[in-house]
């Protein structure tokens, strides 16, 4: 049989640039595909599936566009290797038209709005594949973006535990992520961004320092801390045709009013999604936790703050800031421990999560 004769149902789709489709079914993958920039890794484990997205390079530079379907039937874990990236747009290069951007304004009646949805109650959902994008100021800015679509079969579940975006002097950066679970499906999502460059000073000088409790570090020319031009994510948990959960994060610079001095003296902020019966311990946990934390054995250091708001009976969402990444992640590690998500994920792939 020659090339040409291969049946269309065996060939595979040409992606765009920066496209992906990762398909789990009863725990076996049966499609793995990405296009330059995006890379998928999909190392062979023991009860749950585990992939990496990759970008080629560490990171992300002004212009790419990474879209990623996933549909999960099963327990996939999908993670990242390290930061990823998000290098600076240089000023008076416009994107290519291949990378033009679709941009809505922030009213009511749009933020949230849904690609292919026409007119509907905020809070419903009609079949569009990511949120709707948050508004960029300047449209001919070359904008570095990144789309998820997760569909999650009924009693499977979903950890998305990539590392932190880290966002490089005048970036610009745009997240659209949406996770639509049938009945009985669950997920865990972390959604976390770092201040990008920078070194901490221990010196004692006197001058300009930053406090947060036992840390103090001292502000020099060289870090580009909070330096970003634009950086914005959004994240939503729907369920039928309902929106349960509705995350926004949007970074910019006002008049008189910078990301830095808003954000400082943290230096990393994240978003827990925690929702479905997979997560029920984890759930319980944390409400005990908030109730009073002091009964618990989970060190929590001097630079991280924390609150749990709940969402409804089978789910909320955890928000965190801290000094340091570390802080976090190592926080995040004892509690989803607790939670008992090492016994879902398996312990010898838990220690590769966080």
């Amino acid at each position: 049989m020659g090339h040409s004769d291969v049946p269309a149902a065996l060939k595979k789709p040409k992606l765009d640039p920066g496209s992906g489709i990762l398909s789990l079914k009863d725990g076996v993958f049966t499609t793995t595909q990405a296009s330059y920039p995006l890379k998928l890794l999909s190392p062979h484990a023991v009860g749950v599936r585990l992939a990496y997205m990759i970008a080629y390079g560490g990171g992300l530079v002004a212009g790419d566009h990474i879209h990623l379907d996933v549909d999960v039937d099963g327990v996939l874990v999908l993670l990242t290797q390290g930061s990823t990236k998000v290098f600076r747009h240089q000023p008076g290069i416009r994107r290519p038209q291949s990378h033009l951007l679709h941009s809505i304004h922030h009213s009511p009646e749009t933020v949230g709005k849904l690609e292919g949805d026409e007119a509907r109650p905020l809070n419903t959902y009609t079949g569009g594949r990511y949120p709707a994008d948050l508004r960029v100021d300047e449209p001919e800015a070359p904008t570095s973006r990144q789309r998820m679509l997760v569909k999650v079969a009924p009693g499977s579940t979903v950890f998305l535990l990539p590392d932190s975006i880290s966002p490089f002097k005048d970036s610009r950066y745009i997240q659209s992520q949406r996770f639509v679970l049938s009945p009985g499906a669950s997920c865990l999502v972390l959604d976390w961004v770092n201040s990008g460059r920078g070194r901490f000073e221990p010196a004692p000088v006197l001058k300009d320092k930053i406090h947060v409790k036992d840390y103090v570090h001292v502000p020099t020319e060289a870090d580009e801390w909070w330096a970003m031009d634009y950086y914005a994510s959004i994240n939503e948990v729907v369920i039928g045709d309902k929106v349960v959960a509705r995350e926004r994060m949007v970074l910019q610079d006002q008049p008189g009013n910078s990301i830095k001095d808003r954000l400082l003296p943290y230096h990393v902020y994240a978003t827990v999604l925690v929702y479905g019966p997979t997560m029920a311990k984890t759930r319980k946990l944390l409400d005990a936790i908030a109730d009073n934390e002091s009964q618990f054995q989970i060190p929590r250091p001097p630079g991280l703050i924390w609150s749990w708001s709940v969402l409804d009976e089978h789910g909320g969402i955890i928000r965190l800031a801290a000094v340091h990444v570390e802080d976090i992640r190592d926080w995040l590690r004892s509690v989803l421990t607790q939670g008992g998500m090492a016994d879902v994920v398996g312990e010898g792939l838990w220690p590769r999560c966080l």
